[in-house]
C-alpha cells in the first residue's frame, strides 16, 4: 500500500472523528434539554403532591413541544445508533491503517537485534574475523566484564531456637553494560 492510500486513510478517519463529533454535540444538546425537562416535570410533581390535600385544580408541568417531539421521535435511540455506527466504521479504518503501516514496515528493510549481545556476535563475526582481534584473550574478557549477571544470593536468614535458618532463593543482578 502506497503512502497516498494511507494518507486517504487518515483523511477517511479525520471526516468520520468529525462526524462522530457533530453527532455527539447534537446529542449533548438534546439531552441537555432532555434533563431540563425531567427536573421540571419532577420539580412539578413534587409541588402537586405536596399542594393535593388542598382543593381546587394543579397546573401540571407540560414538556415544550421540542421535547415532546423528540421524546415521540425517539432521536435519542438514532442518535446512539448512528454514533456507533461511526465508531464501527473508525475501528475498521484504524485497523485498515494498522494494517498498511504493518505492511510498509515489512517493506523497509531494518536489522532487528534482540539484544546487544547480537550486535557483538554479528561484530565480531565480520570485522573482527577480518583481523583476528576476537581471538585475543583481553577482548573476550572485557565483553564479560560488561555483561549483566544474575548469581543465587549467599544471604542466610534467621535461625532461632524454635526455627531453622533459611538459604534465600533470590537472584542478584550485578548490572553491566551488555544484557
Amino acid at each position: 500500500m502506497s503512502v497516498s492510500s494511507l494518507d486517504s486513510l487518515y483523511e477517511q478517519k479525520l471526516l468520520k472523528i468529525a462526524q462522530q463529533k457533530q453527532l455527539s454535540d447534537e446529542m449533548s444538546q438534546l439531552l441537555a434539554k432532555l434533563n431540563e425537562s425531567s427536573r421540571l416535570n419532577r420539580r412539578n410533581l413534587s409541588a402537586a403532591i405536596a399542594v393535593s390535600s388542598q382543593a381546587g385544580y394543579f397546573d401540571y408541568y407540560n414538556a415544550p413541544d421540542d421535547v415532546k417531539e423528540a421524546e415521540g421521535e425517539k432521536r435519542l435511540n438514532k442518535l446512539a445508533k448512528l454514533i456507533q455506527q461511526s465508531h464501527q466504521e473508525l475501528e475498521r479504518l484504524n485497523e485498515e491503517i494498522a494494517a498498511a503501516t504493518a505492511k510498509n514496515k515489512k517493506n523497509i528493510e531494518t536489522i532487528e537485534l534482540k539484544n546487544i549481545s547480537e550486535w557483538v556476535s554479528m561484530y565480531n563475526d565480520d570485522a573482527f574475523a577480518k583481523y583476528g582481534i576476537n581471538n585475543r584473550p583481553e577482548a573476550r574478557k572485557h565483553i564479560e566484564e560488561l555483561k549483566t549477571k544474575f548469581e543465587p544470593s549467599k544471604k542466610i536468614y534467621g535461625g532461632t531456637r524454635h526455627h531453622r535458618s533459611f538459604k534465600s532463593s533470590s537472584l542478584v543482578m550485578k548490572s553491566g553494560r551488555l544484557l
